[in-house]
Order: structure tokens, then C-alpha cells, then sequence
């Protein structure tokens, strides 16, 4: 998928919603915008996984500004790189906020990648599975609340701040190549309660924010801490979770 103009528009130029993208073959590049200069994309509840061109991105933008929010990337190959967010020089800095980045079959190729000034601006964001690639750029002043599985952002080449030195085996449910969930795991020590309050009160599934004491790192907020239902079908809030309950009501294990 991609999408190119020289033509200026009216801001915002690009806006994307609920949108998933599952590249089954070595893609070149599985989704790209670019914009020209003084354009706005955004991309929001988007989820991108599978398995691009060797050093080429699942998913990608330039323009004057880019921001994500509430995004999966899921990379499922060793050499395929996650998400790149350019700014053209002198703009207004891109953003990425509440999102997942994570590889699963080992990618020694980068996570988030930032390139050109102003420095991205990522909060609540959480890349693991890239190695010392997790992080490529430079983060901006205000970035914070970030997650990684190295030992420091300094060591990711970002100068972020948040948690570190995360594991993916128990900060999600699955992290195994080909049967992946990424929701977060009850036992969650890193990236649950422990995000800033920005970005939309709702995760990626919908489910408000927060669900504890503070709001959770990445795409996903963990549902039902503290004796609640937890998750049913596989869905950690909404109808599903309704439907759990009333079942429960009338099994007699909750009070009606």
C-alpha cells in the first residue's frame, strides 16, 4: 500500500483508522505514505505484521509531521525493520504514542527508526525483539515512559526514558513466531500501570484507559486487574466481556 503527492493540501492531508495489514511474502515495503511539505498524516488503531523486504519497513511515513497512535507491528521475519516516522527538516515533530513494536523471530534490523530534526516524540511506547536496534534516532525533549528490553535507552542510540530491561515472555501472552499475542499478560512487571496519561483514553480494542493505577504501555491496556473477569474469546473488553458476565451472573458465580 501506498499513497504519494507533491500537492499541497489542506492539513490534515491523510487520516487512518482500524486498519490491518498482514504481509505474507517479502514484501518491498508493506505500507508507506509520504506527504509533501506542511501536510499531517495519522495513523491510529492500526495494526502491521508479517514479513517485508530484508532492511525494508513494515510500515513507514514522511512528511512534515506523522503521528501514531495506538499501533501494533508485529515483525515475524530476522531482517524485517518495524516502523520508520521521518520529518522533513525544520517541521513540527512527528509523534508516536501507545505503541507496540515488537519482533518475534529475532530481527537484528531496527524497531522504531527516526530520521532529520526536529527529534520524534514517542511516548507510552514499547519496542522489544530488535536487540540493540530497538530504538534508531533521536528522541525529543519530551519523550518519556518508553519501554525496551536492553538495558538503557542510551544503549538504543534513542535518549528515551521509561522501563527497561523489560521480558517479552512475561510481558505478553505470546511472543512465540506464528502463534504471537501481544495483549499483555496478567503478570505484566514493565509495561502495566506504569505509562503516562497522554494520548486517547482507549486502547486499541477500545477498552478505556486506564484500567489501574496508571495507564499501560503500548497499544494494549490490560483488562480486568485486581479480581476482574479478564478476558473472554480472546477479547479483553466490550460486548464479550458482557456477555462473560451475564453468563457468570446466571451460573451463580457473581452476584446478580
Amino acid at each position: 500500500v501506498s499513497y504519494d503527492t507533491s500537492v499541497l493540501v489542506t492539513t490534515p492531508f491523510f487520516n487512518m483508522d482500524g486498519i490491518q495489514f498482514k504481509a505474507s511474502n517479502n514484501t518491498i515495503q508493506m505500507f508507506r505514505i509520504n506527504t509533501s511539505s506542511g501536510n499531517t498524516c495519522g495513523i491510529t488503531n492500526c495494526i502491521f505484521a508479517g514479513t517485508a523486504g530484508a532492511n525494508n519497513w513494515l510500515a513507514a511515513a514522511t512528511s512534515s509531521r506523522a503521528d501514531w497512535t495506538n499501533c501494533l507491528v508485529i515483525a515475524n521475519s530476522s531482517t524485517t525493520r518495524g516502523l520508520k516516522c521521518e520529518t522533513a527538516n525544520g517541521t513540527t515533530a512527528s509523534t508516536v504514542t501507545d505503541c507496540t513494536i515488537v519482533a518475534v523471530n529475532g530481527a537484528s534490523s531496527n524497531g522504531l527508526t527516526t530520521q532529520y530534526t526536529p527529534a520524534l516524540i514517542a511516548k507510552n511506547t514499547v519496542v522489544a525483539g530488535f536487540g540493540a536496534n530497538d530504538y534508531v534516532g533521536t528522541a525529543g525533549a519530551s519523550s518519556t515512559n518508553n519501554a525496551t528490553d536492553q538495558a538503557s535507552f542510551g544503549g538504543t542510540n534513542f535518549g528515551g526514558s521509561g522501563q527497561t530491561s523489560l521480558t517479552a515472555a512475561t510481558e505478553w501472552t505470546s511472543v512465540t513466531n506464528g502463534s504471537e499475542d501481544l495483549l499483555l499478560a496478567s503478570g505484566s512487571v514493565k509495561l502495566k500501570d506504569n505509562g503516562a496519561t497522554v494520548g486517547p483514553t482507549n486502547d486499541i480494542a477500545g477498552t478505556t484507559r486506564p484500567q489501574g493505577s496508571a495507564y499501560d504501555i503500548g497499544c494494549w491496556e490490560l483488562v480486568a486487574t485486581g479480581g476482574g473477569l479478564g478476558g473472554f474469546a480472546r477479547e479483553r473488553g466490550g460486548f464479550l466481556l458482557d456477555v462473560k458476565r451475564w453468563l457468570l451472573q446466571h451460573e451463580h458465580s457473581l452476584p446478580g
